[in-house]
């Protein structure tokens, strides 16, 4: 499952949605930040998740941050 979100807090955010996945045990194949412009990111990350249940309770969970704009989710 791929994910894009922009925030403006990067560090919080990669934190929570890393600390997230990590309690619902699962991992990541790629964990990415990038700058976009002076005050957005861009956080791009692959969930090594197969199981569509648990890729909807994580989307669930880290929809709830109040930083984190949905870009687009490739489940």
């Amino acid at each position: 499952m791929r994910g894009f979100l922009k925030c403006s807090e990067p560090l919080d955010n990669m934190c929570r949605v890393a600390d997230t996945a990590r309690r619902m045990g699962m991992s990541f194949s790629s964990f990415r930040l990038e700058k976009q412009g002076n005050d957005a990111f861009a956080l791009t990350f692959t969930l090594d998740e197969q199981n569509a249940q648990m890729v909807h309770t994580f989307l669930l969970r880290i929809g709830r941050y109040i930083d984190l704009t949905e870009e687009t989710f490739d489940v």
